[in-house]
This record gives C-alpha cells, structure tokens and sequence, in this order.
C-alpha cells in the first residue's frame, strides 16, 4: 500500500478520507494531521515516513501556504495533492506554484481519489521501464509460462545480466511447478510488504535457480489480493536491481497486474498456431490497448510454430504483424518438465528463445558454431569456382 500522510482541519474530512482508505486498499494513512499540525511537526513525519502521498486540505490558503512551502523543500515526500470545496483560478495558480502535483475539488469519491493519485504518481516518476518484459497467454495451455521462463533463463545468459522472474499467477504457481521449488514467501509476500521494502528484507522472498533470482507463487498461499500499488511499489524497488525483469501473468488482466503491463517496455501475447488461439490473441491485444498501452508495446509470439504454417497466414488471421516464433518441440519440453530444468541448450526451442532474448537485450547475434563456419567456408569455396 502507499503511504498517506492526511493534513486538515476538517473532522468530516478527516473521517471519510480515512474511509476511502481503507475502501480503496492501495492506502495507508501513515499520519493523520488532524487538527493541522506545525510546520515542522510535519517534517519530521515525513522524515519518518517517508510517505508516497502528502494530502493537504487547502480550504483556507492563506492559512497553508507556509506550510506548502516548507513541504516543498523537503527532498522525497513523493506526490503532494490539494484538495478543497472550490478552486478558484487564482487558488489553483498558487498551488502549482507551492508544488503541488494535483488538485481534487470536494466532496470526491474513492475512486476519484485513487485515479488522481495514480495520475499523480504516473507524472511524477517514470511509467514505462526498458528492462521489464511481461508475458500473458492467448489462453491457457498454449506454453506461455514455459515460454516466459525458458527466455528469461537465456536472458540470464546475457553477459552478466542479473535477471529476476515473477510469477504474477497467484493461483496457478507454474513456474515454481516446472523447476520443482519451494516457493518461499514469493510473490505474496513481497507484494504484501512492498511498501516497506529492504535490500535486506527482499533475500526472504526470492528463490535462485537457472541462474536468476525468481518469485514464485504458492497457490496454496495466495495471499490478500493485491492492489496496484503494491505492484507499483515492488516494480520500482526490483527495477534498478536486476538487468531483466521478466513477469509471467494470467490471461485476464486484472487491475493489479494492469499496472505490470502499464510499466512493461515489452507485453507478450503467446498463442499457438491454432485458430482459437489466434483469435484469443486479437482479442487480449485489444484488451491490453484498452490499459492504455499502445500497440507499438504489444506482441504477438507464435509458440509450437511448424514451417508449414504460413506466417503470412497467421498474420492475416490476426491483424497484427508477428513478432517472433518459437519452434514445436514437445520432446524436448517434456524432458525439461520431467527433469525440472530449462530446456536443453541444443533444443530448437531453446535456440528460439535464445534468439528472442538477444532481440530483447539488442545483443548481436551469436556466431556461428565451428561446424556450421566450416560449411559456411565450403560453400563460400564452391560459390567462387
């Protein structure tokens, strides 16, 4: 949850905004500034706090605007909103001036609190992180997750990439299933502390395995359902850690996950060649497109693709160009599932993600093998005669 610090001298206020918040679930009133406290009773609360979200009753400016102007000089007190029964133009010029970054006109619901805040915070910090790639299924049992994990685990192969991978499934816990782990405090847990977050703290909920940190979910322990802000919260603590972050995400976006493929550089839609799937597909692009994501950040993956299948044919089915295709090899992703590994190296669905996972770290391509530059070279002789 976000941390609130609520500043008025209006007991009714003070009283259904405490409401909202607990309605809401994405806030936590830290500080209740109730009547309106000094100036420097206030510093130290945001010293202690260090509250995401400062909201300031400015019914009565003149009686504020000292008070706005020693918040604004402190560093890191997050997003600061004003809220009042009427705003006059003057009023509103005044606290943008103070640094506010939104204003609300009361009475407000919850919802309208909620959205300007996220507005707030979505101007105030970045929205969209280049290192954060999320995949989500046609529909179910078209591979996505073995897909999402086996091009992390080759992402991971990057140099000396340091890549995370969440299982945003609460319900499902299919990558903690494939590599057969123990899912820790995973997902759940870090969600549910997200606000208070530790480098420390953080070594609880992640295991390691194929040489990436991962946050498993345990369907047995799901958790309280999260929120926005908790996804919020934990993207921007992981972000800055890890080279990858890679989300593995449930076909239907939820208004938590909303906010994984919101901040994604790159969402992937996988689906199969069937037609089904292919129409699943159209329609979760266009699901994602109403989240605000613009189709130049959503992707169509082909997984269990065989070359007699056109891609022109595929393409034609969906309206929308593919971005990649990941071979058929069912053999070699049942020795995988069986031996709870990766897929083997020298698998054609390997070498898939591998390919993809160089597009997505904008790495060049690999050269080729000894065997294969030996041909290259033969054939390059006979070519020359």
């Amino acid at each position: 949850m976000l941390t609130v610090i609520l500043l008025t001298n209006d007991a009714t206020a003070a009283e259904m905004i405490g409401h909202m918040a607990e309605q809401l679930g994405s806030l936590n009133i830290a500080m209740l500034g109730y009547p309106m406290p000094e100036a420097e009773e206030v510093v130290r609360a945001i010293r202690c706090t260090d509250p995401h979200v400062i909201l300031v009753d400015a019914s009565d400016w003149s009686a504020i605007a000292s008070l706005a102007a020693r918040i604004a000089r402190e560093q890191n007190v997050g997003v600061r909103i004003a809220f009042a029964s009427t705003w006059t133009a003057l009023d509103r010029g005044r606290a943008e001036d103070a640094g506010f970054h939104a204003i609300l006109t009361a009475p407000f619901t919850a919802g309208e609190l909620e959205a300007t805040v996220y507005a707030a915070l979505r101007d105030a910090t970045p929205a969209v992180f280049g290192n954060l790639f999320a995949f989500l299924p046609a529909k179910a049992g078209g591979g996505c997750s073995t897909v999402a994990l086996n091009v992390a685990g080759a992402l991971a192969r990057q140099g000396e990439s340091k890549v995370l991978m969440i299982d945003a499934d609460r319900r499902s816990g299919v990558i903690g299933t494939l590599l057969n782990l123990d899912h820790q405090t995973g997902v759940a847990g870090a969600l549910e502390q997200a606000s208070s977050l530790t480098p420390l703290k953080w070594n609880e909920f992640y295991a390691k395995a194929a040489g990436m940190d991962l946050l498993l979910a345990d369907p047995a322990k799901p958790g309280r359902v999260p929120t926005w802000a908790d996804y919020y919260l934990l993207l921007r603590f992981v972000e800055p850690r890890y080279t990858f972050v890679v989300a593995d995400l449930p076909e239907v976006v939820n208004p938590a996950t909303s906010e994984v493929v919101r901040s994604a550089q790159s969402v992937f839609v996988v689906c199969t060649p069937e037609v089904l799937s292919l129409r699943l597909a159209a329609q979760r692009c266009a699901e994602l497109e109403t989240c605000g994501l613009p189709p130049g950040r959503v992707h169509i993956l082909v997984n269990r693709w065989e070359k007699q299948v056109p891609i022109a044919d595929i393409e034609a089915t969906l309206a929308r160009p593919v971005y990649a295709t990941l071979p058929n090899d069912y053999a070699g992703i049942r020795r995988a599932v069986l031996n709870s590994s990766l897929v083997d190296p020298s698998s054609r669905f390997q070498e898939g993600c591998v390919a993809l996972a160089r597009k997505l770290a904008r790495t060049p391509e690999a050269p080729p093998s000894a065997g294969k530059l030996h041909l290259l070279r033969r054939l390059s002789r006979i070519a020359s005669y």
